[in-house]
């Protein structure tokens, strides 16, 4: 008899724990459900600053932010297949108003953040003869190896490093004799690996400096601006995804910017 009441005794303890831990699981499985966050879409140019701001924001105000990078092109594709996307922040203005007008965005939330240049950048390896004089650099590159650009069919770089080399009456002899990379980023990987040269933008060339020789600046005058665009993309999150657009305005994110090399509109 005193054994069955111990076991029962025994039984109902384990029992109590087992609902306490039961529910305590619960709650922090709820808890986790409730976090909130936001999940911001840019291009892999702008990854160093905006994981930055991020991590400055979510501290600030206990919220989580999620960041995907990819090319531009890939990033609308991703929205357009209803990926999780709260934000969109990408060198392209022809992205931008394709999505308004695809009724994806909020017209009003769209801005500029940030500028960029363009860079003719090689491997520390890459023999040249350097000069100030940009064609003839690109046309030294061009009789020595391939040179490595952006796609310039979905990437911002791709599109603007093409319409520079069309303005310098270049693209003729490139086209056919390039290595397309599939985002900003790659193109530097692809030029440090191959040993070659290749147009990036300007604050690649900074991030990477120890890595790359910079052989010249290609001339804002030879492409259209490159103005990053943020937006609010049109959803469930919107007043969350506003309050982190505002931060991008302030000081502390404006410094965070213009430390890597971005230029302030």
């Amino acid at each position: 008899m005193k054994l069955n009441v111990f076991l029962l005794a025994v039984f109902f303890v384990v029992l109590t724990s087992f609902a306490a831990h039961a529910a305590n699981h619960n709650e922090t499985e709820e808890d986790d459900l409730n976090v909130e966050s936001v999940t911001i879409l840019a291009s892999t140019s702008m990854a160093v600053p905006i994981t930055e701001i991020s991590k400055n924001y979510s501290r600030l105000n206990n919220i989580d932010i999620n960041t995907v990078y990819d090319a531009s092109g890939e990033l609308v594709n991703k929205i357009k297949e209803g990926d999780p996307a709260d934000i969109i922040i990408t060198p392209s203005k022809f992205y931008i108003d394709q999505m308004k007008e695809g009724g994806l965005l909020d017209p009003a939330s769209i801005k500029i953040i940030a500028a960029n240049n363009l860079s003719i950048v090689a491997a520390k390896e890459f023999k040249i003869n350097k000069s100030d004089d940009i064609k003839n650099i690109l046309e030294q590159i061009h009789n020595k190896t391939l040179m490595v650009i952006a796609n310039p069919e979905d990437t911002s770089l791709g599109s603007y490093t093409k319409q520079s080399l069309e303005k310098l009456d270049l693209w003729k002899i490139f086209e056919g004799r390039v290595v397309p990379a599939p985002t900003a980023t790659k193109v530097v990987d692809f030029v440090t690996k191959g040993q070659s040269a290749g147009i990036v933008y300007t604050t690649d060339a900074i991030l990477y400096a120890s890595q790359l020789q910079l052989l010249g600046q290609i001339p804002p005058s030879v492409h259209e601006p490159v103005n990053y665009y943020a937006a609010i993309v049109i959803g469930a999150n919107m007043d969350k995804s506003k309050k982190f657009m505002d931060y991008l305005n302030t000081a502390p994110a404006k410094n965070i910017f213009t430390a890597h090399g971005f230029l302030l509109k």
